[in-house]
């Protein structure tokens, strides 16, 4: 195997890590802003501080998850990996990489709306 194409490989798979716990830290932090009392009112000192580093950690782990969704997409372009190359179970079971049920999960968050559209037009082209 060429040593470009093992390097991208390399570089794919060592991020696959890093973003499963980006997108675990970003669900607990996405929890906790949910878990604020919603019957109004003013915050506490303690649900101030709270608000803060949840969506400080937020941003922090948006923009990880962007740098290394960029350079996995990279690699997967070298390697000439598409959305359509997924080959889904035999049966009615959905696997979690399944792209539909990805979508249907990041629908969900308004801030990957740019990433479903294209992974929708993706998935079009494909078919």
């Amino acid at each position: 195997m060429p040593v470009d194409r093992v390097d991208a490989m390399s570089r794919f798979y060592s991020l696959m890590p890093v973003l499963e716990n980006a997108n675990e830290r970003e669900f607990r932090d996405g929890a906790a802003l949910n878990a604020l009392s919603r019957t109004g009112g003013p915050l506490t000192d303690g649900e101030r501080g709270h608000v803060l580093e949840a969506v400080e950690t937020l941003r922090r782990d948006d923009a990880e998850m962007l740098r290394f969704a960029t350079l996995a997409n990279a690699a997967m372009h070298q390697l000439g990996i598409t959305v359509g190359d997924y080959q889904p179970l035999a049966g009615n079971v959905s696997s979690l990489q399944d792209p539909q049920r990805v979508i249907i999960e990041m629908e969900k968050s308004p801030m990957a709306q740019q990433c479903v559209d294209e992974l929708k037009r993706s998935l079009q082209v494909l078919r």
